[in-house]
């Protein structure tokens, strides 16, 4: 498998660990290089525990109505980059690590989460070479948060005129809410 795609998958099970997982939020913290360099035993330990995750929450919540919204983070900003910079321009996985990193900004902003946490969160996705900076370097042209932001009114996850994220507060601790345009654009630059 090609490092970029190897890496775009290992950011949806980072999501996991941070949405469900704390003893896997643990590995990606410690063991980061025994996973770049494909250790097959922690591999099996992540995929295991993204799998039993993931089924737990799909048999929890089947039709889709609440709880399983939360496997949505980073997916908010990630979809509206992958449509502004052009499908394939940007792994999936990158765009939702990069995404990640905005909504984990949000939550700083709202006072959800201490920056030291989110200093936590950003030195696990840069130590994976995922995007931390507002813009990514793949984005080109101005009013990239005009555009960015025009991109995610248009989620199919919204369900009035504002936006809706998942925000974190803690490692397994998140809540989906609506939020402001003005606080989506203040991570935007």
């Amino acid at each position: 498998m090609p490092q970029n795609q190897y890496l775009s998958g290992l950011a949806e099970a980072f999501k996991t660990a941070v949405l469900y997982d704390k003893d896997l939020y643990e590995i990606f913290k410690t063991q980061s290089e025994k996973i770049i360099n494909r250790d097959e035993e922690v591999l099996k330990v992540i995929i295991n525990k993204c799998v039993h995750a993931k089924s737990e929450i799909v048999e929890k919540d089947f039709t889709e109505q609440n709880i399983r919204a939360t496997l949505n983070l980073g997916h908010t900003f990630a979809h509206a980059l992958e449509t502004t910079v052009g499908l394939g321009s940007v792994t999936h996985g990158q765009a939702v690590a990069w995404g990640i990193g905005r909504e984990i900004e949000v939550c700083v902003n709202k006072g959800y989460c201490l920056e030291s946490f989110k200093k936590e969160i950003f030195s696990i996705l840069e130590k994976f070479g995922w995007e931390t900076e507002p813009v990514p370097a793949v984005v080109r042209g101005g009013g990239v948060g005009e555009r960015l932001l025009n991109a995610m009114h248009k989620d199919k996850k919204n369900i009035d005129e504002k936006i809706r994220l998942v925000l974190t507060k803690n490692i397994c601790n998140v809540v989906v809410e609506e939020v402001e345009d003005s606080e989506i654009l203040s991570v935007l630059k």
